[in-house]
């Protein structure tokens, strides 16, 4: 939702913007964004995963709330 949130607003800025910019560009850019909605569940899960493996550390368990996340 988030990420379609923006995608959405990026192309509401383009609308009412001074310069006429074709959809083409809007739908070229929501492509090109489309990597970072598949990959970034991928990239946290990886981090999230890793720093559980570590979450004795005091660093991780003073500056992050990992120790208190479930994982499934």
């Amino acid at each position: 939702m988030y990420y379609a949130g923006v995608t959405g607003m990026v192309g509401f800025w383009l609308m009412i913007g001074e310069v006429a910019t074709p959809f083409t560009a809007w739908a070229q850019f929501a492509l090109s964004y489309l990597a970072i909605v598949v990959f970034e569940p991928i990239v946290t899960f990886i981090a999230v995963k890793g720093l559980k493996a570590i979450e004795d550390n005091a660093v991780v368990r003073n500056l992050t709330v990992v120790p208190q996340l479930k994982m499934a």
